[in-house]
């Protein structure tokens, strides 16, 4: 097996932006909604199911708007102790269109989670484009 210095150079860049983008969102939400002040909950009855069409062509549009979705979890891209994990989801929509998204799962929100289940999400759209999610249940 030959390791090629293009191959390491684009491990590192993908590791350091991973790394750069969990600890960003750390510092941004730490503690946000979770101190029992109700900041921000909307039950997921009441919100609009993820417009993943949209999320897809114009991401920045959607930042700061919460949703509800139905999601596959697919696989973990990566885990930081302390701040959370990014896993990759598949989401489908009404209109039958169906991607994997990576999703940022904040260290203490809900259970743990394995390939091939299914949760019912409340999401929000946060920094950086990335899809936080704020509670799940299985369905």
């Amino acid at each position: 097996m030959k390791i090629s210095i293009q191959s390491v150079h684009k491990y590192s860049i993908v590791k350091i932006l991973f790394i750069g983008i969990i600890l960003a969102i750390a510092v941004t939400f730490g503690g946000c909604g979770r101190n029992g002040d109700g900041g921000g909950s909307v039950p997921a009855g009441k919100l609009e199911v993820f417009p993943l069409a949209i999320y897809l062509q114009n991401p920045g549009g959607l930042q700061g708007n919460r949703y509800k979705t139905k999601a596959q979890i697919d696989r973990q891209l990566g885990w930081k102790p302390g701040v959370g994990r990014l896993i990759l989801v598949q989401v489908s929509s009404d209109a039958g269109l169906a991607r994997k998204v990576p999703f940022f799962f904040p260290d203490g929100v809900g259970p743990g989670v394995l390939p091939g289940q299914k949760f019912l999400m409340t999401v929000l759209v946060a920094e950086e484009n990335l899809v936080t999610v704020e509670n799940y249940e299985k369905y």
